[in-house]
């Protein structure tokens, strides 16, 4: 670090000036001139009195424009200018400016300096705000704005905070709800840079206004203050850590590549943070409950935030607000219906249940759309409270089901949400419950009357996730270790949701229906055949209910296999899940295909023999693809009554006939837990292991053909 330079001082260049704490200070004159303008060469005649002797005289009469707390400073300030003593010369100044900016304030500091006209501390306490986190609302907080709001105004107007990318004066006092900073802040003065109506909507690096600081921190005075003054209540902004848009999902934009998007309104920012007294501001301000950027992935409205969040006080605001908020959809469709006719524009498209609309439609015909390149589309929804958004197309209920937010569901319950709905899977609220093992949330649903036999569009019920929530699928495919304790902690919340939707349908009277039904679209298995393609302690606890439940262990499903022969085939013959089935009185497989099947998984080091009928127990420790992933790898199969291989006789008959229509889904399912609530990923490309590749070839050229015959495809799981 530079330090100042040593000089010899005589009489004549000393400055003499009185600090706070009474002891004299000492200045060169000819530094001062170097470091100020007040100082210099082309100062007027009357500072020819500072040359030498005494300047506190001199010093009362400049400091009269300056607030109290910058006053006391100056002296201080001077001595650090002037650097007389060898201690100050020889402190690196970084570090002398930080300690002097804690010392009385860096509002303060700053204001002295600008007098003066010093050009080190201004950058240096420009610098110092911008690089230490809380710095400058640790300044507001302790400003006494009676006496020294001068400081202030001086801090506004001559850019303290303008190397602040996130944070600028009026979002630090919005912060800590400093009323009486923003009263100052915002006043109407002459000529300055910032006037009050650019204040109040001020953007940061990310787009937030101070109004978006108020909900994340739930500073109601300011927020009250920012609304009184006309604040956009609609302006979205990114956070930090939002992602950012491909090449590929900006296609009609190509410049937001790179940016992250807009789509976080104050209100959903004060969902997210259960900000409740911001909230409800913003709604008495009327501010769109349904809020929701249109064409961004994603993008979700305040009450799926608040579900997300589990935040069960604002998220009763909001549900009141949407219930009140939903019109009759027939006549709303047809007014918008006639408008976008009228006006040549684009018709609504449908999401899930819910028509949704761009707000952007409602401008007058002869506006065009796309107009404002940098204005936002809104999505409309007739029933803001069942509004369907996000990857999934889910409802706020299916969210808080999913994060087991049982005090938003039973909220969103009471508002008369609608627990049949379901997302562009076809799974209701209870199906994401069950999925990711959500006792209390499952508690609620059921207790209010959630039907619990709608099929989803793979044709489960929620009786078919039972085993869904999980780890990796053996302790050595684990990408991590865990413990045995840790094992048991995150099984131990979904062991009771399935506890308690078994004894829902068993009081219910629907257990033995539910126990049978075949999900169509996902192999024609049972709940229990679900439960024996996992081998985690989730899927052996769920394989001893069904089974203490009188669940059939001998029912076949669309591929004539039984849970036992399911479970062989995705784990091995010595599988935890396995030997519970033959514990709860499955019987040994005889089926030559499954044996083979079996088989397929055992690596070897030349290709097994189609007419071996022994049956291999293989893990996924010894597929390195489930190693990769960390989960269930289920290998291709290939339809009919034995595997083919490549050149094997009948190969291309099948193929033919593959082409005609076959059913069979030709792409299995890989589970990992802990995701996040965007739950469900595009399905899965799975392999058979490496050993296998001619079966692999075959397969996928069966898979192939499949798509291009023409043939009705399934729905195909994408977990």
């Amino acid at each position: 670090m530079a330090t100042a330079p040593s000089i010899q001082l005589d009489e004549a260049d000393t400055v003499r000036v009185t600090a706070a704490d009474g002891r004299k200070v000492l200045a060169s004159r000819k530094l001062l001139a170097a470091r100020t303008s007040f100082f210099s060469q082309g100062a007027t005649d009357e500072l020819e009195s500072f040359g030498g002797g005494d300047a506190d005289a001199e010093l009362a009469e400049l400091t009269k424009v300056l607030a109290p707390g910058a006053s006391a400073v100056l002296a201080e300030l001077l001595e650090m200018l002037g650097a007389v003593s060898e201690t100050q010369q020889q402190l690196p100044r970084a570090e002398a400016w930080a300690a002097l900016f804690l010392k009385w304030g860096v509002l303060h500091v700053f204001a002295a300096a600008h007098l003066l006209g010093a050009t080190e501390p201004l950058v240096a306490a420009r610098c110092w705000v911008a690089e230490k986190d809380g710095c400058l609302e640790a300044a507001i907080s302790s400003l006494n704005t009676e006496v020294d709001g001068g400081s202030l105004r001086i801090a506004l107007d001559f850019g303290l905070d303008q190397k602040c990318g996130q944070k600028s004066l009026i979002h630090a006092a919005a912060a800590c709800d400093a009323a009486a900073v923003v009263r100052i802040l915002l006043e109407k003065r002459g000529d300055v840079l910032l006037d009050a109506e650019t204040l109040v909507d001020l953007q940061n690096s990310c787009g937030q206004s101070p109004l978006h600081t108020c909900a994340i921190n739930d500073s109601v005075e300011v927020a009250a203050i920012l609304i009184g003054a006309s604040a956009n209540l609609e302006v979205p902004c990114s956070l930090e850590g939002d992602d950012i848009p491909c090449e590929a999902d900006t296609e009609a934009d190509p410049d937001a590549v790179g940016k992250p998007v807009r789509k976080w309104t104050p209100l959903h920012l004060a969902a997210t943070h259960d900000s409740v007294g911001v909230a409800e501001l913003l709604l008495g301000a009327r501010a769109n409950v349904a809020a929701c950027v249109s064409g961004v992935q994603g993008s979700h409205t305040p009450l799926h935030e608040a579900a997300e969040a589990n935040s069960t006080n604002v998220a009763r605001l909001l549900a009141v607000a949407a219930a009140a908020a939903a019109v009759d959809s027939d006549a709303a469709a047809a007014t918008m219906l006639m408008r976008l006719v009228g006006g040549g524009e684009r018709t609504p498209t449908p999401c899930g249940g819910g028509l949704v609309l761009p707000l952007a439609m409602e401008v007058a015909a002869e506006t065009p759309i796309d107009e404002d390149p940098d204005s936002v589309r809104w999505s409309r929804f007739l029933d803001p409270l069942n509004a369907k958004c996000g990857r999934n197309c889910a409802t706020a209920l299916h969210i808080a089901a999913e994060n087991d937010a049982a005090g938003v569901v039973g909220v969103l319950l009471n508002a008369k949400a609608d627990p049949s709905l379901t997302d562009d899977q076809g799974d209701t609220p209870l199906h994401c419950a069950m999925l990711y093992g959500a006792p209390s949330a499952l508690n609620i649903l059921l207790a209010q009357g959630a039907p619990t036999m709608i099929e989803n569009s793979y044709g489960e019920l929620a009786l078919h996730h039972l085993a869904e929530f999980g780890l990796c699928e053996d302790g050595a495919s684990s990408p991590v270790a865990v413990s045995e304790a840790m094992t048991r902690r995150h099984f131990l919340r979904s062991d009771k949701a399935r506890e308690v939707l078994l004894a829902a349908l068993r009081e219910s009277g629907e257990l033995a229906v539910a126990l049978d039904h075949k999900a169509a679209a996902s192999g024609g298995g049972t709940p229990l055949h679900a439960a024996a393609r996992h081998n985690h302690p989730g899927a052996v606890h769920a394989v001893r209910l069904l089974a203490e439940a009188r669940a059939n262990t001998e029912s076949r499903d669309a591929e004539d296999r039984t849970p036992l022969a399911l479970a062989i085939r995705h784990h091995g013959a010595g599988s935890k899940v396995a030997a519970t089935l033959r514990e709860m009185g499955a019987k040994e497989c005889t089926d030559a295909r499954t044996e083979m099947s079996a088989c397929s998984l055992q690596p070897t080091s030349e290709q097994p023999s189609m007419a071996s009928g022994s049956a291999c127990a293989a893990g996924p420790e010894e597929d390195p693809l489930a190693q990769a992933l960390g989960g269930l790898v289920r290998p291709l199969r290939l339809p009919g009554p034995s595997l083919l291989v490549d050149g094997a006789p009948g190969a291309e008959e099948a193929m033919e006939d593959q082409g005609q229509g076959s059913d069979e889904r030709p792409v299995g399912q890989t589970m990992i837990a802990g995701e996040s609530s965007d739950r469900k990923v595009e399905g899965t490309m799975e392999c058979e292991p490496e050993e296998q590749n001619d079966q692999k070839v075959v397969a996928m050229e069966l898979c192939g053909s499949e798509q291009s015959g023409g043939s009705p495809e399934l729905p195909v799981r994408a977990e």
